[in-house]
């Protein structure tokens, strides 16, 4: 048996502002719920089948720029998010980001 589904997000920014926080509960709540509806290309309706995993690429936390200027936001934010995803039993992986110079 394969890791099974997978959900990739990227640049969640844990830490900038408020709704990056309250977006992604958003998805974790569309992703509990039975109705996980979505439209193809080609415009069919489609029932996503509830992942195992969930991917976050790059910028997943903000330190160079937190809201109200408290870099500890950020971990605070993700951690929240973490354990959210262990109650519903997802895995959670996180990819670095990169940093522009």
């Amino acid at each position: 048996m394969g890791d099974g589904p997978v959900i990739v997000v990227s640049d969640t920014h844990f830490g900038f502002e408020p709704e990056s926080k309250k977006r992604f509960e958003n998805l974790l709540n569309w992703l509990t719920t039975s109705e996980r509806k979505v439209l193809t290309s080609k415009g069919e309706e489609r029932t996503l089948e509830a992942p195992l995993k969930i991917i976050l690429l790059g910028d997943v936390l903000e330190y160079w720029t937190p809201r109200d200027a408290d870099a500890s936001l950020a971990l605070r934010e993700a951690s929240k998010a973490s354990n959210r995803c262990s109650r519903l039993h997802l895995r959670l992986s996180m990819s670095q980001g990169t940093t522009i110079t």
